[in-house]
């Protein structure tokens, strides 16, 4: 395997797995034009050593897809002037045994190049039922938005549909990502609400 090499990369990302996925970018290259979208398939051992995760840990693709993979994937996003995806490969039944990963430069409708048309307009659909606004600090660029669920139960609502929003509006918000993960990190609290409360 040939050795990485090591680019400068922006001072704002600081997670670990995130600037490692962006050196593994980087070396991979060729995606200058919008829209081009480019892959590359790895093994796991493979795709674990390019990350740099340490020998022991994050051993199941699901421990590392839920702690290294994803964090590194949604910070790019939101960060680079590029999208990526990566995703388990199974064959047959068994376990994942490859992964393969997905980019592309953005172009002015930032990520949506990872899905369909179809998913597209279903996605805008439910951000202009919510009002197409962050409720937290009022972000309206359509890149940057997500569908929150209010009272934390996403875990039972993974993929909330048109129909669901519609029949229970309560249930749902937009926010932008940088709120999202801030109310994450906060308890399942919007951050802004408390720190209003704090400051009372």
């Amino acid at each position: 395997m040939a050795k990485l090499v090591r680019r400068k990369v922006p001072h704002i990302i600081k997670s670990k797995y995130a600037r490692r996925l962006h050196e593994i970018l980087k070396q991979e290259g060729s995606y200058k034009k919008p829209g081009i979208r480019m892959h590359r398939t790895f093994s796991i051992a493979e795709f674990r050593e390019l990350l740099g995760v340490p020998k022991g840990k994050l051993t199941t693709f699901s421990n590392l897809n839920a702690r290294a993979i994803k964090p590194a994937v949604l910070k790019i996003n939101a960060l680079e002037d590029l999208g990526v995806k990566v995703e388990g490969l199974k064959y047959g039944r068994k376990n994942v045994r490859d992964i393969r990963m997905h980019w592309c430069k953005k172009d002015v409708v930032g990520m949506e190049w990872i899905v369909s048309p179809f998913y597209r307009d279903r996605r805008k659909s439910m951000l202009d039922t919510l009002g197409n606004r962050c409720v937290c600090c009022g972000e309206t660029e359509e890149i940057y938005l997500e569908i929150d669920h209010v009272f934390n139960d996403g875990s039972k609502d993974k993929a909330p549909s048109l129909k669901k929003i519609k029949e229970n509006k309560e249930r749902y918000q937009i926010l932008c990502c940088n709120c999202n993960r801030a109310k994450h990190k906060n308890g399942g609290e919007l951050f802004f609400l408390t720190e209003r409360k704090q400051n009372e």
